[in-house]
């Protein structure tokens, strides 16, 4: 099939570029609802109703919660994200500021980024980076016979 002749010019002489948004801004706006959608899912289930959100996005939600598969929460939140483009996102993001404002002058901080505290006291602190998750190590033990540890 021949190619759709496309020219820069229209007929009146104004150019085409009033065009829909490119593939690079739809994602962009695609991201910013899966994360507005993401800020949600941090909320408990009675303080979603506040929100006013429709009832396939809150079961959305709520299936979110109870999933504990990494894969199938990563659909799910795409899934979260499409549902939000039928919200309106700028009334939920500003919802959203003001229940953190308000919540920011009561509680003293917590906010995301700080370590987070223990009733004993002390923080939770990552482990050293050669051995992160508690595993054995490559010692000259667990090398094959002859085979020097890398450093």
């Amino acid at each position: 099939m021949p190619r759709k002749k496309t020219y820069q010019w229209q007929a009146d002489g104004e150019a085409e570029h009033e065009a829909a948004p490119s593939r690079s801004a739809k994602k962009r706006q695609s991201l910013a609802l899966q994360n507005l959608g993401e800020e949600l899912t941090r909320l408990a289930p009675a303080e979603l109703r506040d929100f006013d959100l429709p009832p396939d996005l809150l079961e959305a939600l709520a299936l979110y919660a109870r999933i504990r598969d990494h894969e199938g929460r990563r659909r799910q939140m795409q899934y979260i994200g499409r549902l939000m483009r039928e919200t309106d996102a700028e009334r939920l993001r500003a919802a959203l500021a003001a229940r953190r404002e308000a919540g920011a002058g009561g509680r003293g901080g917590g906010g995301v980024g700080r370590p987070r505290a223990f009733p004993s006291g002390g923080t939770m602190a990552r482990a050293p980076a050669g051995r992160a998750r508690g595993g054995r190590g490559r010692s000259a033990a667990n090398h094959p016979a002859g085979h020097a540890a890398p450093n």
